[in-house]
């Protein structure tokens, strides 16, 4: 158990090991083989490998590393690895070839993420992955995932069956797998080179699968719609639009904030008082967005626009 600050140049843990963090910790690897670590603090690794059987990883505060991989030596549930992070979680890469993670908080991925055949993905919040998404075992989602680069299922992947989850994608999409075919409710959003649901289906697709029409961000939803109380504070016209949006200011300033369906803020700036504002929007994907605003007294509300 660590309440205060330790530095260490690498860390094994094997069987009926436990690490309790409350404080800060550091680590060049962490080789964990078995036991459970929980932290409720910092703990920072370049890497971190989970290899065996009945091992539980918990985060419950900020948790940064290189690379994270989680390798089962078992099939069964019962034994897998489990990372279930319930804080802020950010990496360059996640591997799971034979584990099981659970995403109910925060979890950024500067590059990419992999889950194999016979892994286990499920997706309760925000997440985010700038570089490639690749599939191959069972991933769930009930929240938007952005993907910064292309995107591969050879798996099954499935949505919610009330409300929507799904993807936001950048580049290439390729489906050879199942996605929302038990009838959940998935959205894909794929941008290139033109606004499908995927770039090459060679695979099988649900009746509720949508294309661009899920506004189930669990990051913008939090942040409420009140259009009644909004337009005394802004105008916001033409609504659809697809070229030009235009915010005509009361006579207070405000700070203006655009996010996309999943989360991520496209646009942000502050408008003096009885000013128009125009913005670009005709390189934006098709979708629904969030339009915040934040105003003198640091009251924020939202509409919700459409890019079409």
């Amino acid at each position: 158990c660590n309440e205060g600050k330790l530095d260490s140049v690498a860390i094994t843990l094997s069987n009926g090991g436990a690490i309790d963090n409350h404080g800060d910790m550091s680590f060049s690897g962490m080789a964990i083989l078995g036991g459970t670590i929980t932290n409720n603090g910092n703990l920072e690794s370049e890497a971190i490998s989970l290899t065996g059987q009945n091992i539980t990883v918990t985060n419950n505060g900020k948790l940064t590393t290189g690379q994270i991989n989680i390798s089962g030596l078992d099939t069964t549930t019962t034994t897998k690895p489990t990372f279930n992070n319930n804080g802020s979680f950010t990496c360059d890469n996640i591997a799971n070839t034979g584990g099981i993670i659970n995403n109910n908080g925060s979890i950024f991925i500067t590059e990419s993420l992999v889950n194999v055949t016979n892994s286990t993905f499920n997706n309760y919040d925000s997440l985010t992955i700038k570089g490639n998404f690749e599939n191959n075992g069972l991933f769930h989602t009930s929240c938007g995932v952005y993907v910064g680069d292309n995107w591969v299922n050879t798996g099954t992947i499935t949505g919610p069956k009330t409300g929507c989850g799904g993807f936001s994608v950048v580049n290439n999409t390729v489906n050879t797998g199942a996605f929302g075919t038990d009838s959940s409710n998935i959205d894909m959003c794929d941008a290139a080179p033109v606004f499908l649901i995927f770039d090459t289906n060679l695979g099988q697709k649900g009746i509720n699968v949508t294309a661009c029409s899920c506004s189930n961000s669990c990051a913008a939803i939090a942040l409420g719609v009140d259009d009644n109380n909004l337009e005394d504070q802004l105008r916001v016209y033409p609504n659809p639009a697809s070229d030009f949006i235009y915010l005509e200011s009361a006579g207070i300033g405000q700070d203006i904030s655009v996010y996309n369906s999943f989360g991520q803020i496209v646009y942000t700036k502050k408008i003096r008082p009885y000013k128009t504002q125009r913005i670009d929007v005709q390189n934006y994907p098709m979708g629904i967005y969030f339009l915040a605003i934040t105003t003198g007294n640091r009251k924020t509300m939202s509409k919700k626009i459409v890019i079409q």
